[in-house]
């Protein structure tokens, strides 16, 4: 009986923690670029003097390139899975960033089409990296509820971000996708140099 209540220590510990945490506000980050960008590009394209029409062939344009994703997961061994989170996390940064501030015409069809892959591919890794938790804290009998926490979590921080989203909504959707760009810049480098690391490390030993 004893052991229970550690269990149950350890348990909400582990939920509690700062790599917990961290992967919630990764997971927003890549939820909130595609907020944007299913609500918001077709106003990128009226600011570039673009027909609306042009969504249409954008969108199966990406849809196409985002099957890539998988792809390239596939090509990769999983011990260079923290590389590549950073690199398409930073990319994806950069590429939002540039996004808001571009209005070149080509610029911009470029970003809009190589966006969602570049999101795809962190997203994949984490969920990857929830289930490799669960498993890890013995917890599959609760793979439902422990993701669902996660998926609170995610909702909670959009709802921040929305609404500080909401207080610059007069500066443009540009200012947006140039704040979340930084903001994910700094993540993608954070991330690899800490939990990269850290994941690093444990393949090690």
């Amino acid at each position: 009986h004893a052991e229970c209540p550690m269990k149950a220590r350890e348990f909400y510990r582990e939920i509690c923690s700062g790599k917990t945490i961290v992967i919630i506000i990764l997971l927003a980050c890549i939820n909130i670029a595609f907020i944007l960008i299913n609500f918001f590009y077709v106003d990128k394209l009226q600011v570039c003097g673009m027909d609306e029409r042009w969504m249409t062939p954008i969108i199966l344009g990406y849809s196409v390139i985002q099957l890539l994703a998988e792809f390239i997961l596939k090509r990769i061994d999983e011990k260079r899975h923290s590389l590549l989170f950073m690199i398409s996390f930073s990319v994806a940064g950069i590429c939002m960033l540039l996004f808001g501030i571009t209005v070149q015409v080509v610029a911009v069809i470029l970003f809009m089409l190589s966006l969602p892959l570049l999101l795809d591919i962190p997203a994949y890794i984490l969920d990857g990296i929830q289930n490799e938790w669960i498993d890890r804290i013995e917890q599959e009998d609760k793979r439902a509820e422990l993701l669902s926490v996660f998926n609170m979590g995610v909702n909670l921080v959009e709802i921040v971000f929305l609404f500080v989203s909401a207080s610059v909504a007069d500066a443009g959707a540009s200012t947006c996708y140039c704040v979340l760009g930084v903001l994910m810049l700094m993540l993608g480098v954070i991330v690899y140099f800490t939990l990269g690391r850290e994941d690093a490390d444990v393949d090690k030993r």
